[in-house]
């Protein structure tokens, strides 16, 4: 059964999200205390250099204090749609624009704290057409064969979990 809302208040609130902070009733009578992000969403897009051949970007995360080797992705701006996100940060990051880009699924980031929903794009038929990077993103574009991309995962040099489930997604066309 569902718990019951009995509180819920906003902590803090930035550009991005707002923390929550809620009081659940479940129907055993406990109550809980919990705290989740509010999130507008994201975008991920796997880019098609060609069939064997995949771009990905090397970037700082001030998070874990270190850099991450992950597909461009990135937080919806306000009023903006899953695949304008997915076309901006492609554009943004690694200076190319697609002619074919192809919805595969959502996902949640992590749904333990975040209400992030993150929608998943393959894109092809790459074009050059660069967007101003944002001032926080210093990123290096790197080609990636497929055929590494397990041994990347395993190795620990793909480590975050929106590109690691991305690419699961895009495994089907990953293979042609």
């Amino acid at each position: 059964m569902q718990p019951v809302i009995l509180d819920e208040n906003v902590l803090f609130e930035s550009e991005k999200f707002k923390l929550h902070s809620i009081v659940l009733k479940y129907s055993n009578q406990h109550t809980f205390n919990k705290a989740y992000l509010k999130h507008r969403g994201s975008s991920s897009i796997v880019p098609y250099v060609d069939k064997n051949t995949i771009i990905m970007v090397k970037q700082w995360r001030y998070a874990i204090g270190n850099y991450t080797l992950e597909i461009p992705s990135g937080t919806h701006e306000k009023f903006e749609t899953s695949i304008q996100c997915a076309k901006r940060e492609l554009r943004e990051e690694t200076g190319y624009d697609s002619k074919n880009i192809e919805f595969i699924s959502e996902t949640f980031a992590a749904p333990g704290y975040s209400s992030e929903v993150c929608s998943v794009f393959t894109a092809k038929e790459l074009f050059l057409s660069p967007l101003k990077p944002d001032l926080d993103e210093h990123i290096e574009i790197i080609n990636i064969k497929i055929k590494n991309i397990p041994d990347l995962i395993k190795q620990g040099k793909i480590l975050d979990q929106m590109s690691i489930t991305s690419l699961l997604m895009a495994s089907k066309f990953l293979a042609k």
